[in-house]
C-alpha cells in the first residue's frame, strides 16, 4: 500500500510535464507516447533502487521467512503492483482534463485500493454488492500473493488451548482445541495454508 499510495503523486508529475509535452507535439518534435515511453524506462532503474531498499530493510526487520524463493517472490511483487500502480495513475493524468478531476478519481481509486485490498475487511466479509471491488483491485491480488507466499511453508504452534485453565491441566490435548481459524481438535499447530484458507479465502 505504500508504494501505491505514493504512486499517486504521478497525477501532480503529469500535470506538470503536460505543457511541454503539448509544446512539444504542437512543433511536431516528439510524439506523446515517445515522452510517455521514455519515462516509463527511465523510471525503471529509480524505482527499483528505493524498492530495492525498502524491501529489504522491510522483510529482514519483519522477520519473514528467510529463503531466496520467498524474498524474490516479496521482491518481484512488490515491484509489480509499484510499475502497476505508476502507470495506472499516469494513464488517470493523461486520461483527464484537468488536475481537479483526476486527483478526486485517484483519491476515490485510493479509498479501493486501502479498504478492499482484503487487509481491512477481508473478502469473505466483504458485502455482496461490493466484493466485485476487490476483483478489479491489483493490490488485492498483490496482498493475497504476500500472504501465500508467506504461510504456505509457516506451521504456528498453538500458543493456547481452549479448554483452559488449572482444571484442565492433566486434560491431553487430544481434548483441547485451539481457538484459531482452521484449527481441529487435538492438532497443537496451526497449518498456515488452511489457516488462509479458512480465514481469507485464499488458496
Amino acid at each position: 500500500l505504500y508504494n501505491s499510495f505514493t504512486a499517486m503523486s504521478e497525477i501532480t508529475a503529469g500535470y506538470a510535464q503536460r505543457p511541454i509535452v503539448i509544446r512539444h507535439r504542437r512543433f511536431a518534435m516528439i510524439h506523446p507516447f515517445s515522452d510517455a515511453l521514455a519515462n516509463t524506462l527511465l523510471d525503471v532503474p529509480i524505482r527499483l533502487m528505493t524498492l530495492t531498499v525498502f524491501d529489504v530493510v522491510l522483510y529482514f526487520m519483519v522477520g519473514l521467512q528467510y529463503t531466496a524463493g520467498q524474498f524474490f517472490v516479496f521482491y518481484s511483487t512488490t515491484a509489480l503492483i509499484t510499475f502497476t500502480m505508476v502507470a495506472f495513475f499516469r494513464m488517470l493524468a493523461a486520461a483527464t482534463k484537468s488536475e481537479s478531476l483526476a486527483t478526486m478519481i485517484g483519491g476515490l481509486a485510493i479509498i479501493d485500493l486501502a479498504l478492499y485490498a482484503g487487509y481491512v475487511i477481508p473478502r469473505p466479509s466483504m458485502v455482496a454488492w461490493w466484493k466485485w471491488l476487490s476483483y478489479c483491485n491489483p493490490v488485492a491480488f498483490a496482498f493475497e500473493i504476500l500472504l501465500t507466499n508467506e504461510f504456505r511453508t509457516l506451521n504456528v504452534p498453538c500458543a493456547n488451548f481452549i479448554p483452559s485453565g488449572q482444571a484442565y491441566e492433566n486434560v491431553s490435548n487430544q481434548y483441547k482445541t485451539c481457538p484459531v481459524a482452521s484449527a481441529r481438535p487435538g492438532q497443537d499447530i496451526v497449518i498456515g495454508s488452511e489457516y488462509l484458507e479458512q480465514s481469507f479465502g485464499y488458496k
